[in-house]
C-alpha cells in the first residue's frame, strides 16, 4: 500500500530440472483455507517459473462470540523468464496480488452513544454478532498490485559487467465504509511507481573492486473522483535522482571498503 517494490524475486537458476511444489493449509479460526503452487525449469540458456496462490478466510471468532465481517479473500499470480546467450543475460517478471479484506463490523458504531456503550461493554452489541459466514460486506478494503520488472546484464569481460534494472508497479486501493452510499468507496487511490537503475561493476584496476551506479525513482499518487468525501491522502508526486560508488581494496588479510 505504501508503494513497496519487490527487489529480489525468483532468481531463475539455469541448468535446473523441472520442479513443482504444491502446498495447502487450513485454519480453524475463520475456517480458512489456502493453496499455492510453483512450477519451473532451468535449461542451458532459458529458465522460467509460474506460481499462484489462493486464500479464503471467513469470520473469525473470540472464545465467546463471532467477530462478524472479519474475513479475507486473496489471490496472486507470479511468472518470470530468463534468457542467457554469450555475454548477455535478460530477466523479466510479472506479479499480481488481489485482496478483499473485511473490517470488523462492530468497530463502526453508528452514533456517539454507541461509541460510549462499546467502551463500557464486554462484548459488541448483539446486532453486530451474526452466524459464521464467508461473505465480506462493508466496511472492507479492496487492494490490487501489479508489478512488471526487467533486468538486462552485459558481461563484457571476466570481471566487468553493466546491469540495467527497471520496474513499474501499480497499486490500486479502495476502502468502503458503513454509510448511506456504501457502494461508493470513501478512499479510491492509484499509486504508480517507476524505478530505474544502471550499475557498472568495473574490472579490477589498481587492485580495486567496486561498483558505480545511478538511479531514478518516481511515484504518482492520484485520488479518483466520485467518493463524495475529502481525500484522506492528498494527490502527490515524488521524484528522486541518486548516484552511488563503492570501492573495495584487499590488503593482505584485511579488506578496506569505502562508499559514497
Amino acid at each position: 500500500l505504501g508503494g513497496a517494490i519487490i527487489v529480489e524475486p525468483n532468481p531463475l537458476y539455469l541448468k535446473e530440472p523441472v520442479y513443482a511444489d504444491v502446498v495447502t493449509g487450513f485454519q480453524t479460526n475463520g475456517r480458512g483455507y489456502n493453496s499455492n503452487f510453483e512450477l519451473g525449469k532451468g535449461g542451458d540458456n532459458l529458465s522460467y517459473f509460474i506460481s499462484g496462490n489462493y486464500m479464503k478466510i471467513g469470520d473469525r471468532h473470540s472464545p465467546d462470540y463471532m467477530l462478524t465481517n472479519t474475513g479475507k479473500e486473496e489471490s496472486s499470480l507470479g511468472l518470470g523468464f530468463r534468457y542467457r546467450i554469450e555475454k548477455f543475460d535478460v530477466k523479466a517478471y510479472y506479479s499480481l496480488i488481489d485482496q478483499n479484506l473485511a473490517l470488523l463490523r462492530a468497530s463502526f458504531p453508528h452514533s456517539a452513544n454507541a461509541i460510549r456503550q462499546s467502551f463500557s461493554s464486554n462484548r459488541p452489541d448483539s446486532s453486530y454478532i451474526l452466524p459464521f459466514s464467508y461473505e465480506i460486506n462493508e466496511a472492507n478494503q479492496l487492494t490490487q498490485h501489479h508489478l512488471v520488472k526487467g533486468e538486462a546484464k552485459w558481461m563484457y569481460s571476466d570481471h566487468g559487467n553493466l546491469t540495467l534494472k527497471a520496474g513499474k508497479q501499480l497499486n490500486k486501493r479502495q476502502e468502503f465504509s458503513v454509510r448511506r452510499n456504501s457502494n461508493k468507496p470513501i478512499i479510491d487511490l492509484d499509486l504508480i511507481t517507476n524505478d530505474i537503475q544502471l550499475e557498472w561493476n568495473h574490472p579490477h584496476k589498481y587492485e580495486l573492486d567496486g561498483a558505480i551506479g545511478v538511479q531514478y525513482f518516481y511515484q504518482d499518487n492520484d485520488n479518483n473522483p466520485g467518493t463524495g468525501v475529502t481525500p484522506l491522502i492528498p494527490n502527490y508526486n515524488t521524484g528522486r535522482y541518486s548516484a552511488f560508488i563503492i570501492e573495495t581494496k584487499r590488503i593482505r588479510e584485511h579488506i578496506l571498503e569505502l562508499g559514497a
